[in-house]
Order: C-alpha cells, then sequence, then structure tokens
C-alpha cells in the first residue's frame, strides 16, 4: 500500500479549523472558571505549587508551536515587503518553489532564502526574481540528490556562494565557476570591458554561470526518485509548515493564554519559590537518620 504524506497532511489540515473552534468555546466556557479558580487559590498555600506546575506544563506544550508561527510571520513581513511590485502573491510564490524543490524546502527556508538572496545578492541581480528562485530551488535539489548533500544545505551555499563572489562555497555544490570569465561573458554582452562592471553586475554574472554550471552538471539528473528516501525529504518540511499553520490558527488563543498566565506567574511564582526553600530547609535541620529514612522511602 502506498505511503501518500500529501492526504495525511490534507487531512490534519482540514481538522484545525474545527480544533481552532473547539479551543475558542473552552475559552469562554473556561473563564468564570478561571476567576473561580484563581480567588480559591489565594486561600490554599500549597496550591501555588500546582499552578506553577500546571502552567510550566502548558507553556511547554505551546511555546514553540507560537514561536515558529511568530517567526515564519515575522519573515513573511519582511518578505513581503522586500518584493513589493516583484513577487504579487507570496502563497504561489512559496508553492511554485517548493515544487521546483521536489517539495524539500518548507516556506520558512524559502522565504528566509528569499529575503537572504533579495539583500546579499540584490534584486537588481536577478532578470526576473520569481524564475529565478525557482530555477536555484531546483537545481539545488538536483545537486542534493547528485552529490548526497542535503539540500537545505546546497540551497545556502548558492545563495552564499553568490553574494560573497566565494569559488570556495560553490564548490560545495560540485560545480567549477571561474570569477573572471563570468566577469568577462557578461560584460562581452552587455558591451563592456569586464573592469567596468559594478559589484551589483558582478553578482548578476556570477549567478548565471553558477546557474549554467549547474545546469550542465545536473540537468540529467530527477528531482526525485519517488522511492522511500524522497518521501523522508519531503516529511520534514510537511511537518514544519504544518507546525507553522496551526500555530497561525491558535495565535490568537496563544496570545490571551499568555496575558493570563502571565499574571499568575508573577503572583503565584515567589510563593513557589518560597516554599521550596522552607521545605529544603526544614529538611537540612531534620536529624541525621530521620533524613536517611526518608531518603530510603523517596527512594
Amino acid at each position: 500500500m502506498a505511503f501518500d504524506l500529501g492526504a495525511i497532511i490534507a487531512h490534519v489540515k482540514a481538522d484545525l479549523s474545527d480544533f481552532k473552534n473547539g479551543l475558542d468555546t473552552a475559552r469562554k466556557e473556561g473563564e468564570s472558571f478561571k476567576d473561580n479558580f484563581t480567588d480559591n487559590l489565594k486561600t490554599v498555600g500549597i496550591a501555588a505549587g500546582v499552578v506553577t506546575s500546571a502552567i510550566a506544563a502548558i507553556g511547554a506544550v505551546t511555546y514553540s508551536l507560537a514561536k515558529d508561527a511568530a517567526k515564519y510571520n515575522t519573515i513573511r513581513d519582511s518578505f513581503t515587503s522586500m518584493t513589493k511590485g516583484i513577487v504579487d502573491d507570496v502563497d504561489e510564490f512559496q508553492s511554485r518553489v517548493a515544487k521546483a524543490s521536489g517539495n524539500t524546502l518548507d516556506n520558512l527556508t524559502i522565504l528566509q532564502g528569499g529575503t537572504r538572496a533579495l539583500s546579499l545578492i540584490g534584486k537588481d541581480s536577478f532578470k526576473d526574481f520569481g524564475k529565478d528562485f525557482e530555477e536555484m530551488a531546483m537545481l539545488s535539489k538536483k545537486a542534493s540528490r547528485a552529490t548526497g548533500q542535503d539540500v537545505n544545505f546546497m540551497f545556502d551555499s548558492l545563495i552564499l556562494g553568490v553574494s560573497r563572489s566565494s569559488k570556495m562555497i560553490l564548490d560545495n555544490l560540485g560545480i567549477n565557476v571561474s570569477l573572471e570569465e563570468s566577469y568577462k561573458r557578461f560584460a562581452d554582452q552587455a558591451g563592456k570591458s569586464a573592469d567596468a562592471l559594478t559589484a551589483q553586475e558582478q553578482k548578476a554574472a556570477l549567478l548565471q554561470s553558477a546557474l549554467k554550471a549547474l545546469h550542465d552538471n545536473y540537468d540529467s539528473v530527477a528531482i526525485s526518485s519517488g522511492g522511500l528516501q524522497g518521501a523522508m525529504q519531503q516529511l520534514q518540511p510537511a511537518l514544519t509548515n504544518l507546525r507553522v499553520e496551526i500555530g497561525q490558527q491558535l495565535e490568537p488563543i496563544f496570545n490571551e493564554l499568555v496575558r493570563t498566565i502571565l499574571p499568575l506567574i508573577q503572583q503565584y511564582g515567589p510563593q513557589l519559590v518560597l516554599l521550596i526553600q522552607q521545605a529544603i530547609q526544614w529538611f537540612t535541620n531534620l536529624d541525621p537518620n530521620i533524613r536517611n529514612i526518608i531518603l530510603v522511602f523517596i527512594a
């Protein structure tokens, strides 16, 4: 039986809306409970430890998802600003680049790579940023299959190698690119001398040469073999995208949860610390024989 990762991810996404609605309902129904619970805690000293422990458990479960979503949203906002007039639809851009990579690059990696390419290489170095970036993703994946290196490492090497005009970094991709030949070829096409090229034109020349070298080396390499290795390479990006989407759906609830939890931590946290200090002091002052007996029972 074939393992359909896409169908599983789609099924989980379809349940997110109902999941969020359920949490919204639970939140509303729990508002009065929270108020009564907090009031009652004021008269129960030991409850401070219970509350703080529960809060820590909730935070451990929710923090990672919320952090992923917040990081993605920040990068997406930056990318949207940087590509104004260049990329009309960010979602479509992500989809095209992911498909070009054989779905081995997650959305966060794609947008991070896009912002780095635009800031380090420069938008004027691209003939058509959207198409060129898709091509970079595709060739990085092919180089990854051919060399056995991680696709993210290859993708990053291509961006950094061009931006830093580094032949050594581009070597990671299994290609040999001459800076001098790249500049001369570009200058001849532009009708000027290589010495007259601007820094931006030099990066454009190197980008074109790197892409050509990758095509020459790996055009015959398929994006994916369709086997288990290909499915495993697609799994992590799919899970990363899913984590971000869940975090985005739950972000309003996380925000309210944090605002609710913070005052409780501030109120009951010091009480828990005091209780622990008192317990340690009490145990330290016990007769050594009694301490040993207690330790035996605890163990």
